[in-house]
């Protein structure tokens, strides 16, 4: 059981996000995690906006490989070609788990990552963006 630090209330581990950063569960629920992020996300939309519109303007390239190979990849779940995972392959945990691109050039070779150790493996292992037609 654990405290959360926003509502008080105590919790068992799995009514929290897991840190794969620092290894650790966060310190509010996810109720309260969830309520914080609607919240945040309402009052700052203007600026959430204008951040992914300048970011989008400077990576045109990546941008079209990255919607391309996600398109590739909620195809492939569709047909059967590929079978969403249930739990991530770094950290074991369930979740949300997400299809992580090694190469946006093959874009149905992915590791099945929970968010939080889609984020970290992002961060510390950049994508190769090797040129190749994108009507494959």
């Amino acid at each position: 059981m654990k405290q959360c630090s926003k509502c008080g209330e105590l919790k068992t581990e799995a009514e929290y996000y897991y840190n794969a950063k620092s290894s650790k569960l966060f310190a509010a629920c996810r109720k309260c995690s969830n309520a914080y992020a609607k919240q945040y996300q309402t009052t700052n939309r203007d600026k959430r906006n204008a951040y992914s519109a300048k970011w989008r303007a400077g990576n045109q390239e990546r941008f079209k490989r990255m919607k391309f190979a996600s398109n590739r990849v909620a195809t492939a779940i569709k047909q059967g070609v590929l079978v969403r995972a249930t739990i991530c392959e770094a950290c074991a945990k369930p979740g949300r788990i997400e299809a992580a691109h090694v190469d946006y050039g093959k874009p149905l070779d992915v590791k099945w990552l929970c968010v939080s150790c889609h984020r970290l493996w992002d961060s510390t292992n950049p994508k190769s963006m090797h040129v190749v037609p994108l009507h494959q």
